[in-house]
């Protein structure tokens, strides 16, 4: 299992994407998300594991068929499409994970800051999002998509990243 995890991740590391996510790469994100579950230990895990997609029908789509019957510890992994127009926070307020799909725009920078109050893992992909407060943040180098860590707005949010998951991002 150990040796599956370490070789999907070397694929996914060394895959050639668009800097912006795509519908062609989603079942490929939709994978890392779930592997990302389980390389980080949540604090309060109630019956349900909600992950929450803003603006990538791709991805929720794939995410949703991949999840069935799908846990993290004993919750329920549950996921929701959500998008930037009429945002609020505070319908993000029970989600575990949330993906900002749209890269480095004034919207999702907008929409960064506010998440950045809650309590959820936040994905995105664009330049400079994880110095803006996301934790997992996918970026181009050299033609190829890497993923970089921000391991203190982690671990202001409680969230404890394995060492494994730590020594495959760029530390930011």
């Amino acid at each position: 299992m150990k040796s599956l995890v370490i070789l999907l991740l070397t694929s996914f590391l060394f895959t050639s994407f668009s800097a912006e996510a795509s519908s062609e790469d989603a079942p490929l994100r939709s994978a890392f998300t779930l592997q990302f579950t389980r390389y980080i230990e949540w604090p309060n895990l109630g019956e349900q594991f909600l992950i929450d997609v803003i603006d990538d029908q791709q991805l929720y789509d794939s995410l949703k068929e991949s999840t069935k019957d799908k846990k993290v510890g004993t919750a329920n992994i549950s996921v929701r499409m959500n998008n930037h127009e009429g945002f609020e926070s505070s319908r993000y307020s029970k989600s575990q994970i949330i993906i900002l799909a749209k890269g480095n725009t004034k919207e999702t920078k907008t929409i960064l800051n506010e998440l950045k109050k809650l309590n959820a893992l936040i994905i995105s992909y664009g330049d400079d999002l994880a110095s803006m407060g996301s934790i997992i943040n996918f970026l181009m180098l050299d033609n190829h998509l890497r993923f970089e860590i921000n391991q203190k707005a982690a671990e202001s949010k409680k969230l404890k990243i394995s060492s494994q998951l730590l020594k495959l991002g760029k530390p930011l």
